[in-house]
């Protein structure tokens, strides 16, 4: 579960987890990233978007200014559930990486404001198992 605090002047419209993470083949195309379950807060999607970056979308709907978090407010329930990885032998990525779950830590994040421009993060763990 992530918690997203608003650090500034405007409304923020959607939260990408793991947008601007240096290409990587570990992550590529490995079925323990893609989620069984994403759940938003209320007037929230969220959704997958496949591919070499994990990327992890939440999107208020329909550009709802009242849903928006806003400037100073912190919103929680946005949430991500992945697959057990129970893998008895390793996979590896085209690269000769070994294939790794995502684990969120340390893991960039970009959140877009209602004037359409974007501040970059990184997620700190507060409370993090390995």
């Amino acid at each position: 579960m992530f918690l997203l605090t608003n650090l500034s002047d405007l409304p923020i419209s959607a939260f990408i987890v793991g947008e601007g993470k240096i290409y990587d083949y570990r992550f590529m195309l490995f079925d323990s990233n893609t989620p069984t379950k994403m759940e938003a807060p209320a007037g929230w999607d969220a959704s997958a978007l496949p591919g070499e970056r994990s990327y992890y979308l939440w999107m208020v709907k329909d550009f709802d200014k009242e849903k928006m978090i806003q400037p100073g407010k912190s919103v929680s329930d946005f949430r991500i559930y992945l697959p057990e990885d129970t893998r008895k032998v390793p996979i590896f990525a085209p690269n000769g990486a070994q294939a790794i779950q995502e684990k969120f830590k340390d893991l960039p994040f970009k959140v877009n404001l209602s004037d359409s421009s974007c501040l970059w993060g990184v997620i700190k763990i507060v409370d993090y198992i390995d």
